[in-house]
């Protein structure tokens, strides 16, 4: 990421690169940091603002759980396509251009979204959005930490953890009390966030631009790289799983979730999804900040066994269709969901020579991704032709096993010495958060 005295070395605005026009007057620092804090919010609470509405497409248009899971799934290989092909464009061309293009793109996806008329749309629209988010939240995540108050240092990287994090659970159980109780829902959710970013672009358009312009236009475009190491393709095996578990977790609530719980309370009510899914990504917000103070074996092994014990709660809620099992079982799976995330991800961090870091971090966010899209594919293909409760049956006994094998990899890790036990006493809220939609809860201390 760019340095916060990037906007220093700025060519002049006769660049090629400085796309948006300037402007004499910008808001000033601390007031741009809350709103780009509350564009980023309001990116992710678009993407989870489709959920509780699937099982209406669902019920309007009668396509199978397959093709559900298709709709949902090409949100994150959009998401994983941007964050290789765009994460650092914005370094190269500035906040503001990537930001604002990046806007204007969620809006043609709202518009694709209100005027959808068949499955095929909503994928275009879900494509685009994941595109659009993908390539924004770097930009976003950048600009936080580069405008926070300097009076309040930290603040930067806790609004780009969470602000993500809580759109995201937000998007879905507002969208779920507008289905139930308010106007033309398919239209109305995506036509007032179209209002929204227009507002946002109007922010972006005067916020000051904190990493202008550099090098020339032919290197503009440059892909990250994906690899690791062959000597450490075994380590980082093992640690992924639990990246992979927590994400797959993630992409199955987001996608089914809300259609089990209405299974299971035999309700049309979609404010139980949305309910659902915000205890699963809101809790798991809240406890991954809580812990990340901890030791990572301690979070490792916390968050091991309350994804075990919460997995195990959903599957017997299934089995007996117990209705507060499954809340109950959703609110401790919630609780090691993102620390599970959070102490695979320190323990490849930490594992990471210098030279290979940002190559085997990008590696983790497309296993991340690609666990967050494909799993639930193949949930919905099981449910399909076997049904809903068996599919999440079969789904929770493979994260199980998953799970079990994240806390014995963080457990190896950090005996072989792989990951430097975290101070008692740590600001982990200093470092800058990675380039990656928060998805799932996102790293405080994530140290890139």
């Amino acid at each position: 990421m760019s340095n916060i005295g990037a906007s220093a070395n700025r060519p002049p605005s006769g660049s090629l690169l400085d796309v948006l026009p300037s402007t004499s007057w910008k808001l000033p620092k601390t007031s741009a940091f809350w709103l780009v804090a509350v564009i980023f919010g309001v990116l992710l609470f678009s993407a989870g603002a489709p959920t509780p509405l699937y099982g209406v497409y669902q019920a309007e248009w009668h396509f199978s759980p397959t093709k559900l899971t298709i709709i949902f799934a090409t949100y994150g290989l959009g998401v994983l396509t941007a964050l290789v092909a765009f994460g650092a464009l914005s370094d190269r061309v500035g906040r503001r251009p990537v930001l604002a293009a990046s806007i204007v793109a969620v809006m043609i996806s709202m518009l694709v979204f209100a005027t959808a008329r068949s499955v095929g749309w909503l994928i275009v629209a879900r494509l685009i959005q994941g595109l659009a988010v993908g390539t924004a939240s770097t930009a976003a995540s950048a600009a936080l930490i580069e405008l926070e108050p300097p009076e309040r240092h930290g603040i930067g990287a806790l609004a780009a953890a969470t602000a993500p994090s809580f759109g995201l659970a937000s998007g879905s159980l507002v969208t779920s009390l507008l289905v139930d109780f308010g106007p033309a829902p398919t239209v109305a959710v995506y036509l007032g966030l179209f209002a929204v970013f227009a507002l946002a672009l109007v922010v972006v358009f005067l916020m000051p631009e904190t990493a202008g312009p550099s090098g020339q236009v032919a290197h503009v475009w440059q892909p990250r790289r994906i690899s690791v190491p062959p000597e450490l393709r075994g380590r980082f095996a093992l640690l992924a799983v639990g990246v992979a578990a927590s994400w797959s977790v993630g992409g199955f609530y987001l996608s089914l979730g809300p259609s089990l719980a209405a299974e299971l309370l035999h309700s049309h009510h979609r404010t139980v999804g949305g309910v659902v899914v915000f205890l699963l990504i809101g809790l798991g917000s809240c406890v991954t900040l809580f812990v990340s103070g901890w030791s990572n074996r301690r979070v490792g092994y916390f968050g091991a066994v309350f994804m075990i014990l919460g997995l195990l709660l959903v599957l017997y809620a299934v089995s007996v269709e117990s209705t507060l099992l499954f809340f109950a079982g959703s609110v401790v799976l919630g609780s090691g969901w993102g620390p599970t995330y959070m102490a695979g991800f320190r323990s490849i961090a930490a594992l990471a020579p210098p030279q290979h870091k940002a190559e085997m971090l990008a590696a983790v966010f497309a296993v991340g991704y690609l666990f967050f899209s494909l799993p639930a594919v193949a949930v919905g293909l099981v449910a399909t032709h076997f049904g809903l409760h068996v599919a999440t049956l079969a789904f929770g006994a493979v994260v199980i096993c998953m799970g079990a094998i994240a806390g014995i990899g963080v457990h190896a890790a950090e005996r072989a010495g792989a990951v430097a036990p975290l101070p008692e006493v740590a600001p982990v809220i200093k470092y800058e958060p990675c380039p990656a939609p928060c998805t799932v809860p996102h790293l405080v201390d994530c140290r890139c």
